[in-house]
């Protein structure tokens, strides 16, 4: 397990995950938003790729496969913002 769950122990940081184990990286120990803070980044720099990616797939595609097959990859996109969503609690 990554970064294990503990208490604050600054009065200054809410209650949340400690980047305290063994597994994370040393200058994240201590710190409890780091790995919370970059899952987040992450995951909102994917969806945003998707949704970029999205807007241009039935353009850019149509040439090159047929329309069921845009329509699956656009299906495919849905799918991937929607499991995003669940990581960014939005579109």
């Amino acid at each position: 397990m990554a970064c294990s769950p503990a208490t604050a122990v600054s009065r200054d940081v809410p209650a949340r995950v400690h980047a305290d184990g063994p597994e994370c990286p040393a200058g994240w120990r201590g710190y409890p938003l780091l790995p919370a803070r970059s899952a987040h980044e992450h995951t909102v720099r994917a969806r945003d790729a998707v949704r970029e990616s999205y807007r241009g797939a039935a353009v850019d595609l149509r040439d090159e496969i047929p329309p069921e097959a845009i329509a699956a990859v656009l299906e495919a996109h849905r799918a991937e913002l929607a499991r995003l969503a669940e990581g960014t609690g939005a579109w």
